[in-house]
């Protein structure tokens, strides 16, 4: 995991970050990585491109939004 420990994200309550920016930016691959690298923010969606959406709520189950 490159710099996700030091981003700005840490801080915001809401967070949308796609699945491959999170990859090309933290080198974290998946849902799961990037939540657990982002533990902080109440609602973390995680853009899939044309797989749809993951949403994360802290302390709640994954929900995945299809096209």
């Amino acid at each position: 995991m490159r710099a996700a420990a030091g981003c700005s994200a840490r801080g915001a309550d809401l967070v949308f970050v796609g699945e491959d920016e999170a990859e090309d930016a933290w080198g974290l691959s998946g849902p799961a990585a990037v939540r657990a690298a982002l533990p902080e923010p109440a609602v973390l969606v995680v853009k899939r491109g044309g797989a749809g959406a993951v949403v994360l709520e802290r302390g709640g189950p994954a929900l995945t939004a299809s096209p």
